[in-house]
């Protein structure tokens, strides 16, 4: 330990001694830690931490979203699971405030609560008699919703009309509390709210949450059971049904591991090459201590000292550069946070704690340690007779060390740059991919007619005729229309369809084509063309011949050739049977960027035989510069047309576009900033590496000059030292980065792994920083004066 204590205060005095130095490894090392604490705390908050419910490691839940009916059925028939529950999305319309708002809510099958074990703070959660046919309609609030719709006074026992519905206030979650995905704020029983839905075995939107009895393996192995079983009773609705159970924090993690592990592997990437540069730097510091280590050798200390004393400088510089990294995460964590909360579930708990504090620790010590191993076996064996013969403290030796050093790096800045270049030109392919519509001047918001009001097909188009009317007449609108589920918003809605002479197939394995409700005018505000025949007109009411107009996708899969026009479609589980005329075919539309349209039906809001089929998205053209004025006027007809209707997610077209790009961008300004870093360590390396080999041939240099050669080509030698560091370290990082990039998978599209455009820009971009880094030393070496060289010589 005493001597521990003697290297550290040595480490110390040699650091002070040499504060460029100790700055520019402290700087190096915090860039690279920094980034990967910073990483660590949302990977940490989003992928490792247990979830925020008593014994969370019980729970599972099933992978893909479930019917009402199948839920029910597992959990009777399972005994590996103690209990299981479902809960979808569902937003309530709120209408006791001075504008009609809407609150996001939960419809919730089955012990959601028990399963979680989380108690309300206040009254009782909801039972399995409060899920059942002619039960009063009760509610679970959030504390901050209670505490909003009830200041000081208790929510408990209260009424609230939610979507024309009086609902009984029976118990207020705790203060924080949030389901494993979404952000509801409060929670009603499925069969109150959406009756409809309740014994809908084909409608799969539940997802579940379920508590071990046993192990995971059973539990599995009892869900196969009742897949097979169910997929048997219910051929027309569960043939080939599957139920894989995974633990609750995969299933909520799936959508974004992807995205983090990306990340993840980037900021490894950053570090190692902040570790590189460190290796450098303190190979460049040695070949100055040469003299010194040689004094300290022939005064007697072994090797072993002097590696343990140079080991000890480097993990004192990696402890410092950790505790810079740490200022740094803590600058950067709230930003990083604030700017992806949407995507990353989870990720509003991230924060530097303990975890991220340890790991910082281990990283920074290790870093310093291990960088420093090589650089000190290095210098402890050197000649010591030779380094004493030397009158001054000398440079030398380590060219070939640090030039591998400065190649790995530029290598390893190659590979980020790859990958963030290969992204970006990804998102720049699928943000000019054709979308067969128009976003340009289109205005949309979403409606959700409650049931209690709107749960007749009359009712509904009634008010959708009011809406349409009144929207058309407003100054500077061109074209105004309702479709069911909006492009590239995420919603989709498919049916088992049979088109008319289609030869037969089992029940339930009918193709399935979208499903969407609209009018004539959706087609027409988003400029969709019309291949064939005609579009939707006032001929098309409830008592005409039921109608549809289907995309070019459709008739190419159930026709070919063929044309579609006249021919008749149904879907197969609707009751009573309902033929419908194809009477147009409309162009493909893209549902989200990069994916093609499956088979679309497109029915009249009038002919809709299915009244729970009624949340619709209102699709407006404005005349250009119109969009700003009209938006208020938008919303006031739709006011008119009922004044307890919420207008909710008023955006443009572009905006729902850009949202739907939300997590590829998210990922790419992540990746281009730790791209950029590498890319500035890497030329830092360069520079340093640059203007070493300067100081060493100054000598040379003045020699070259006085026998006639000119200054220019003094700064040719240097810039061609710099490019050829460049050109080794692309070529090397070029190969790894195909082979890396082609891990993307769901990153790219339109672009292949070996782009030879993002990698020739790659070369050309370090290429650039080369001769930038080099440009100080090339233009102190052409300053050499020979006369003084030589004279110092």
């Amino acid at each position: 330990m005493s001597s521990l204590v003697a290297d550290l205060r040595l480490a110390l005095r040699s650091l002070r001694r040499t504060p460029g130095f100790a700055a520019s490894a402290i700087l190096s090392l915090a860039l690279g830690i920094g980034a990967n604490s910073t990483l660590f705390s949302v990977v940490d908050a989003v992928l490792l931490r247990p979830l925020p419910y008593p014994d969370s490691a019980e729970l599972v839940g099933l992978a893909q979203n479930q019917s009402p009916p199948d839920v029910r059925d597992v959990r009777e028939q399972s005994t590996a699971l103690r209990t299981l529950a479902g809960y979808g999305a569902q937003p309530f319309d709120l209408t006791s405030g001075p504008e009609p708002e809407q609150v996001a809510g939960a419809l919730v099958c089955g012990p959601l609560f028990g399963a979680l074990g989380v108690h309300p703070a206040e009254g009782r959660g909801l039972t399995a008699g409060d899920d059942t046919p002619g039960a009063p309609a009760v509610a679970v609030l959030s504390w901050g919703l209670a505490r909003r719709l009830f200041p000081g006074r208790p929510a408990v026992g209260a009424t609230l009309v939610l979507s024309a519905k009086v609902y009984t206030i029976v118990g207020v979650m705790p203060k924080g509390f949030r389901l494993p995905e979404g952000d509801s704020q409060l929670w009603v029983p499925l069969e109150t709210a959406y009756p409809e839905a309740s014994q809908a075995r084909g409608a799969h939107f539940l997802r579940t949450v379920a508590r071990l009895g046993g192990s995971l393996a059973e539990a599995r192995r009892e869900a196969d059971g009742v897949a097979q079983r169910l997929s048997q009773a219910h051929p027309d609705e569960d043939r080939g049904l599957a139920l894989p159970l995974l633990p609750l924090h995969d299933v909520v993690a799936r959508n974004v591991r992807s995205t983090l592990l990306l990340l993840l592997g980037a900021v490894a990437l950053l570090l190692l090459i902040a570790s590189a540069n460190f290796a450098g730097l303190l190979l460049a510091r040695g070949a100055s201590r040469r003299h010194e280590l040689a004094v300290r050798a022939a005064l007697g200390a072994s090797r072993g000292r002097i590696v343990r004393q140079l080991v000890t400088e480097s993990a004192l510089l990696g402890l410092c550069g950790g505790a810079v990294a740490v200022l740094l995460a803590l600058w950067l964590l709230p930003i990083v946070v604030a700017s992806y909360p949407e995507i990353l579930p989870g990720i509003a708990t991230a924060s530097i704690d303990g975890r991220v504090l340890s790991l910082t620790a281990f990283v920074s010590l290790a870093s310093g340690a291990v960088a420093g191993v090589a650089p000190a076996l290095r210098m402890s064996g050197l000649d010591t007779a030779s380094a004493l013969k030397e009158a001054a403290p000398a440079l030398g030796g380590g060219s070939r060390s640090r030039a591998f050093l400065v190649v790995a790096e530029i290598a390893l800045a190659v590979v980020l740059l790859g990958a963030a270049g290969l992204v970006a030109r990804s998102l720049w392919k699928l943000a000019r991919a054709p979308l067969g519509f128009d976003t340009g001047g289109v205005l949309t918001l979403r409606l959700d007619p409650p049931g209690a009001r709107y749960g007749q097909i009359a009712q509904q188009t009634a008010l959708y005729d009011r809406l349409l009317a009144g929207v058309a007449a407003l100054p500077g609108v061109r074209d105004a229309g309702i479709v069911s589920e909006l492009p590239l918003s995420g919603n989709a809605l498919t049916h088992n369809t049979i088109v008319e002479g289609m030869a037969p197939v089992p029940q339930g394995a009918e193709p399935e084509a979208g499903a969407h409700v609209a009018s004539a005018g959706y087609f027409a505000a988003l400029r969709i063309p019309l291949r064939r025949g005609r579009l939707f007109d006032q001929r098309d009411t409830a008592q005409a011949r039921q109608v549809a107009v289907v995309n070019a996708a459709f008739e190419h899969r159930f026709f070919g050739n063929a044309p579609a026009i006249g021919k008749r479609v149904r879907y197969a589980r609707e009751e009573p049977v309902r033929w419908m005329t194809i009477v147009g075919v409309v162009g493909d539309v893209r549902d989200a960027p990069g994916r093609d349209q499956e088979p679309t039906v497109y029915v009249p809001y009038a002919q809709n035989a299915s009244p729970w089929h009624r949340w619709t998205s209102l699709v407006v053209r404005t005349a250009p510069g119109a969009q700003a004025a009209l938006a208020r006027d938008i919303v006031r007809q739709v006011w008119a047309a009922d004044r307890q209707l919420p207008a909710t997610q008023l955006r443009s077209m572009d905006e729902v576009l850009a949202r739907s790009l939300t997590q590829r961008r998210s990922a790419l300004t992540l990746l281009t900033a730790f791209a950029l870093l590498a890319l500035i360590l890497g030329a830092v390396g360069v520079h340093g590496l640059v203007a070493w080999t300067v100081s060493q041939r100054s000598h040379e240099f003045g020699v070259r000059l006085a026998l006639g050669a000119t200054r220019g080509r003094i700064v040719r030698m240097v810039f061609g030292q710099s490019l050829r560091l460049a050109a080794f370290g692309v070529v090397v990082g070029s190969v790894a980065s195909v082979a890396v990039s082609r891990l993307l998978g769901s990153f790219l599209y339109g672009v292949s792994a070996g782009d030879p455009a993002t990698y020739a820009a790659i070369a050309l971009l370090m290429g650039a920083s080369a001769l930038v880094a080099a440009s100080v030393p090339a233009a102190r070496a052409a300053m050499v004066q020979p006369a003084a060289a030589l004279r110092d010589e």
